[in-house]
């Protein structure tokens, strides 16, 4: 590892604000135990900061549905984001799938069903390639998955979404210049978050990590 790799002493760092506009209510809905986490992204740099992304994830709180006897498939498929997750459970069970387990490492039952999704993230153009995206993800584990057994994530390239939902006329976030080969550009994605020790589900689009295994570090430049 050359010096270049390592974070300069100047203070830079990554840090996420959460929207303020978030509503918690309490009724018996199964959404109720869906928890919608979303924000900016912000990059600190000595006594200044910067507004480079968003984020979003989703905190689904299974246990609290099983002890309320709400069915999990209830709960995932109240949001259009969560309910392909619930794939990653045994059939009507609060369990995870055994292919879930063995991409996570797990040689045995994890006792905490609760799984953090990490939905969506966003870096502008000028801040990508400098490590800043997988260090708001480090920021997204250290501060949602408490409680959860599993994190999870679907890579996928934003540019092959709806063009008229994503783009629009400015296209902020410079989809239109990004790589058009849709099977390179999401294999590129699944090495991007290997990085952090994400691991592919077979024969699903997940990637999934254990909430005990060590926190990833990643010796990255921010700069």
């Amino acid at each position: 590892m050359s010096e270049a790799d390592f974070i300069p002493s100047e203070y830079v760092s990554v840090g996420l604000k959460p929207d303020p506009e978030e509503l918690l209510t309490a009724d018996r809905e199964p959404d109720h135990f869906i928890r919608w986490l979303e924000g900016r992204v912000v990059l600190f740099e000595d006594d200044e900061s910067t507004e480079i992304g968003r984020y979003r994830a989703f905190y689904i709180d299974a246990e609290s549905a099983m002890h309320a006897r709400m069915p999990l498939f209830d709960v995932f498929d109240s949001m259009q984001e969560t309910c392909d997750y619930l794939e990653l459970y045994e059939a009507d069970s609060w369990a995870y799938s055994a292919a879930a387990l063995k991409a996570a490492g797990a040689g045995y039952l994890l006792f905490e069903p609760n799984l953090l999704i990490l939905d969506r993230l966003e870096i502008l153009p000028p801040y990508r390639g400098r490590g800043y995206g997988l260090h708001a993800l480090i920021g997204m584990m250290h501060w949602f998955q408490a409680g959860a057994g599993l994190v999870a994530m679907k890579p996928f390239p934003l540019q092959f979404e709806s063009a008229a939902a994503r783009r629009g006329p400015e296209d902020p976030m410079e989809l239109a210049k990004l790589p058009t080969n849709e099977v390179a550009a999401r294999t590129k994605l699944r090495r991007y978050y290997a990085q952090l020790g994400f691991k592919l589900v077979a024969k699903t689009p997940f990637m999934v990590r254990r909430v005990d295994q060590a926190p990833p570090a990643v010796p990255v430049r921010l700069r």
